[in-house]
């Protein structure tokens, strides 16, 4: 009689396959957040990266100058391109993104650049469409992204293809004084017309600011009151979209009221929403192009005016937050609120 041999099954169940499916599953959704923490991070740090080079950039520039670059150079003396009612405000020379160029391994790019020309100038195109990485941060959805184009003075188009970044210098915080006389209106270092003409109160006064009009000159360390540990010189400035037909986007190279200058202001709205579209929910569209914002949860980074590099909450104090932002506010801040 044959023996018959009972055969070993080889292989799995199809319960037993959807169970180790399954498992694998779990394990993986517990690994993705920490995958995209450390991703995050790893932006986050090329970005601390970036503000920290502009920062020991600003004070090379400032051991070769004695000052700090201007924030907007602006001049009166360009006839009719330069008008004190501001309809016609196009008189804008190099900003201070452009000026810390050569202190950046940038000096072919500088030397591509005509100072005694307009901002704008056709000639100056070689600079402010390119794309720098140092000007763009890893976590900014679109960042470096061209604006075809942005008018300033009446014009519609001076400038075109202007690429973009992801910081603007701080300019201050918001001013509330004309002449003496307190105002509801905002109103910003960073535009010529209103430094011009306004006689902006000079605790609002940041670092880098609009020069060269209404007295206003470039910033030195001796200007720095409040202590350089305890200024903001250039922030994070991020949104992930363009609305009402203007950019909305840091201009890097732009020098021309907010395309690369910020400011500080008390609502919680101006700060912290990296969403142009979303921030007109709460405030006004001039404080929108100038409030910081960035990608990384709960935090913006900015560099110090002493070269340090400092992340601040965005639910930080209102107060304190609008002092870190000026440089002769004599204002006293803990380490511990912001």
């Amino acid at each position: 009689m044959r023996n018959l041999v009972t055969r070993r099954r080889v292989g799995f169940t199809l319960i037993e396959l959807l169970v180790v499916i399954a498992i694998i599953a779990v394990l993986i959704s517990l690994l993705l957040p920490a995958v995209q923490a450390a991703r995050e991070a790893a932006r986050r740090a090329q970005c601390t990266n970036n503000l920290k080079q502009m920062g020991l950039a600003m004070h090379t520039y400032l051991d070769s100058n004695q000052c700090f670059p201007p924030g907007n150079l602006y001049t009166v003396n360009d006839g009719a391109v330069y008008s004190r009612t501001g309809s016609s405000l196009r008189s804008n020379y190099a900003g201070w993104a452009v000026s810390i160029l050569p202190y950046m391994e940038q000096t072919p790019l500088y030397n591509a650049y005509n100072t005694q020309l307009h901002n704008w100038n056709v000639a100056n195109s070689t600079v402010y469409q390119t794309k720098l990485s140092t000007q763009i941060c890893p976590s900014d959805i679109g960042g470096g992204a061209p604006v075809p184009s942005f008018g300033i003075g009446g014009v519609a188009t001076p400038y075109t293809n202007i690429a973009t970044g992801s910081y603007k210098g701080v300019a201050g915080r918001y001013a509330h004084t004309y002449a003496g006389t307190v105002i509801t209106s905002d109103l910003f270092w960073d535009y010529g017309s209103f430094v011009e003409l306004l006689g902006l109160e000079p605790a609002s006064r940041g670092v880098l600011t609009a020069t060269g009009v209404g007295g206003a000159g470039t910033t030195t360390i001796s200007n720095v009151i409040d202590g350089t540990s305890n200024t903001m010189l250039i922030g994070e400035y991020a949104t992930d979209e363009a609305a009402g037909g203007i950019t909305a986007r840091a201009m890097w190279a732009g020098s021309w009221g907010y395309m690369s200058l910020g400011s500080a202001g008390a609502s919680q709205g101006v700060r912290g929403i990296p969403s142009y579209a979303k921030c007109l929910n709460y405030i006004a569209a001039n404080r929108c192009r100038r409030a910081f914002a960035s990608f990384h949860p709960g935090v913006m980074n900015f560099a110090m005016a002493d070269g340090h590099v400092r992340a601040i909450k965005v639910y930080a104090d209102a107060t304190v937050y609008r002092n870190l932002a000026t440089v002769n506010g004599a204002e006293i801040i803990s380490a511990d609120s912001y």
